[in-house]
């Protein structure tokens, strides 16, 4: 069992999905003036936030990922609505 912890600020992380590379994805709580939580991916030893579909949003959760660098998963709006959102990772090589 490895503990994968939270983004910073963070008191509680959830896992959404594992792909065959042994990416994780899922949500953890962040610091900030009101709740949030922020989608992000665990790889080799590292957490890294996936961020918001907009600066003034406030969620976001990751519920799949394959092995094209593509997660896909939820974010909210400036105004709070719900949208599907795909993030494309970017590796330097």
């Amino acid at each position: 069992m490895i503990n994968l912890g939270t983004l910073p600020g963070g008191d509680h992380s959830g896992v959404g999905a594992i792909n065959e590379r042994g990416q994780v994805i899922g949500s953890s709580g962040t610091s900030g003036p009101r709740p949030v939580s922020h989608a992000w991916i665990w790889e080799k030893g590292t957490m890294t936030d996936l961020g918001l579909l907009n600066p003034k949003s406030w969620w976001s959760s990751a519920a799949a990922i394959n092995e094209h660098d593509q997660i896909v998963g939820n974010s909210t709006t400036a105004r709070g609505k719900g949208r599907a959102v795909l993030w494309t990772l970017k590796h330097s090589t």
